[in-house]
């Protein structure tokens, strides 16, 4: 598995670049018939940006990657309507875990291919979690320069950390 970033990023233009750039070095990009862009010889990928830091994470299995910088927010008020119970109880005792549970569940939610509103999704606060029979591992990640960052995939080992 290998985290790609950089924190020079500046619009989505540069987005399409950037995974050029990486996939360049990996074997290219292709499209499914259903127009998914996936890496030939069963690799997988998730990117993610915030700010002025872009990311992206190439796995051999489906894979999900969140990058967050702490900003102004209701994070209470946030966490009560999107977030699992638990994960709201926790953010309502300590407003520091809001980002690091935002990043977990993007994460699970770009891995298990749904949508960060449904309101199935279980709590990310353990490092396995069971979703539609799959399970999946969370891990919070450190990427220089980038306040937050979780990675979701059936199986996490080592994560490579490269800087573009």
């Amino acid at each position: 598995m290998e985290l790609y970033y950089t924190n020079s990023f500046k619009n989505r233009n540069d987005s399409h670049k950037l995974l050029e750039k990486v996939l360049g070095s990996i074997g290219g990009l292709t499209k499914s018939e259903a127009g998914k862009p996936f890496i030939p010889g069963g690799r997988y990928f998730s990117i993610s940006h915030s700010e002025g830091s872009w990311a992206v994470l190439v796995a051999d299995e489906e894979c999900g990657l969140d990058i967050q910088f702490e900003r102004t927010a209701d994070e209470l008020k946030i966490a009560k309507r999107w977030y699992h119970p638990d994960e709201s109880a926790v953010v309502a005792e300590d407003e520091d875990a809001f980002f690091r549970i935002w990043t977990r569940r993007e994460a699970m939610v770009k891995a298990a291919g749904t949508g960060i509103i449904d309101s199935g999704l279980p709590s990310t606060l353990a490092d396995e979690v069971e979703y539609e029979g799959v399970t999946w591992q969370l891990k919070d990640i450190s990427i220089p320069g980038i306040d937050h960052a979780a990675v979701c995939a059936k199986t996490i080992d080592e994560i490579k950390i490269i800087e573009l």
